[in-house]
């Protein structure tokens, strides 16, 4: 009883303050704003808010402190307006979370497919400050582009295994190995790099890779050349028959290159930009173009 009474007592002391409003969010936008700054001769940058609270403790502020004083008063009150809502979105999520953990242990239970569970409870993290985040597919569409991902992560997993058994001729005009990082393909690091961006439940373990490579090591090259075209020609690429992947400094060259694109679309969609999202989507697959595309297999064994 006593703690049920703490949570009303809690919720009508931030309830009075009504819904956060476009001046709220503006005022602690401001208010967060970083100022380049010079103490002491050491330069730094410090926030809108710092700034005014060092000012209010200086001397001779007259009616200025005042107004000061106001706008200090109205930024606490967006703060806890924006405290609240921070802690209604972490709860919500927890409830969704619980909602679809249930659902997938229902279904499990009755032998029924989970595949179109979405969100999956492990792809939810729960953030203090956002709510939920979701880390992987949330309806069918997002799905099948994570199911698309698995299907050609698992086709270089597989090139790789043929790439590791080929002899690549030491690099012309080179007497040493110093170089030999960057001799043939780059299946297992285009492997690696697209595994790295799936939900970490999909991910391959160190384990998975190594039972991986054990069992297809036991097939003769020439099994392995019939399988690993097949697997190509399963997700709608015909590459010749031991077609082998760009070299690695190809494959790091053109992920440098794609670099800044990347970084743009990091941070259009932290920044919910769907436009911004969608150009910078559109530059990095050019630019990484070379590396995906089949007709960029063209060395065969």
């Amino acid at each position: 009883m006593s703690a049920r009474r703490n949570t009303q007592d809690s919720q009508e002391r931030t309830d009075y303050l009504g819904p956060m409003t476009n001046i709220d969010r503006e005022f602690l936008k401001i208010a967060e704003e970083l100022l380049a700054v010079t103490e002491n001769g050491v330069h730094r940058e410090a926030s809108m808010m710092e700034l005014i609270v060092k000012k209010l403790f200086k001397a001779g502020l007259g009616d200025s402190a005042h107004a000061k004083g106001q706008i200090l008063k109205y930024l606490a009150r967006a703060e806890q307006k924006r405290e609240r809502d921070r802690e209604r979105r972490v709860q919500n999520g927890l409830k969704w979370k619980a909602i679809q953990q249930e659902r997938l242990v229902q279904a499990e239970a009755a032998g029924q497919s989970t595949r179109l569970i979405l969100p999956h409870p492990d792809d939810m993290t729960i953030d203090p400050k956002q709510g939920v985040i979701l880390i992987g597919p949330f309806d069918e569409h997002s799905l099948m582009k994570l199911e698309r991902d698995i299907q050609e992560r698992n086709v270089f997993m597989l090139q790789a295994v043929l790439e590791d058994r080929i002899d690549w001729p030491t690099p012309s005009g080179s007497d040493n190995h110093s170089d030999e990082v960057f001799q043939g393909g780059s299946a297992r690091l285009i492997c690696m790099l697209i595994d790295q961006t799936l939900p970490e439940r999909h991910r391959v373990s160190d384990d998975d890779w190594i039972r991986h490579e054990w069992l297809h090591r036991q097939k003769t090259k020439r099994e392995l050349l019939k399988e690993v075209r097949r697997a190509w020609r399963s997700i709608g690429k015909s590459v010749p028959r031991g077609a082998l992947t760009p070299s690695v400094d190809k494959t790091v060259r053109a992920f440098k290159a794609g670099q800044p694109f990347l970084t743009d679309l990091i941070f259009a969609r932290k920044n919910s930009n769907r436009n911004a999202a969608k150009t910078a989507a559109l530059e990095l697959a050019q630019t990484m173009l070379d590396i995906v595309h089949p007709k960029d297999l063209s060395n065969t064994i």
